[in-house]
This record gives structure tokens, sequence and C-alpha cells, in this order.
């Protein structure tokens, strides 16, 4: 599965994918009431990258369990073709 980033900057290929998490992150202007949630992966070869920004925690988890429907859809039997190769699905990390 490939995933694009919300700046639709970055593609990843999942199967690089060591993990990704949901960090707080404080914005530049340093008001403590100032944060985000952002959605970081780590890639093996290259470390952690911020794909995603939400306002909420709420709304970052849900963007979670949208990436892990999309994967297991991707390989369940509707994905493979006759010779057993699971086609790439794309992922697109949604705005907001």
């Amino acid at each position: 599965m490939i995933i694009v980033s919300q700046d639709r900057n970055i593609i990843i290929n999942f199967n690089n994918v060591a993990n990704v998490n949901i960090e707080k992150c404080y914005n530049e202007s340093l008001n403590k009431e100032d944060f985000s949630y952002d959605i970081l992966v780590y890639i093996v070869s290259s470390g952690l990258t911020r794909i995603a920004k939400y306002q909420t925690k709420e709304r970052a988890k849900e963007v979670l369990e949208e990436i892990i429907k999309e994967y297991l859809y991707c390989n369940e039997q509707d994905c493979m073709n006759n010779i057993g190769y699971v086609q790439n699905r794309i992922y697109e990390m949604p705005k907001e």
C-alpha cells in the first residue's frame, strides 16, 4: 500500500514503515494552548517523518483507523489477481 502525505509532498511505501503513531506537538507560537496532533511514521531507511497534522486527537485516531481498514482490505482476496500478487492501493491522508 502507498500512503500520500497530507501536504502531497511525500509518498511512502507502507512496506517500509516500522510504526505509525500520534504525537501531541506544540506549534511554534510557544503558546501552550497552540498544539496539534501529528501522525508520524518511522520509515526503516530514513527515520521519523510527519505525514499529517490534525487539530484533535480524536480525528488523528479516526485517520489511523482508516489506514488500518485500507491496509486490511489490501490483504484480502479481493485485491489479489490470479497469480497471487497484491495490487498496490493508494491512501491519501485527509486534509481535516
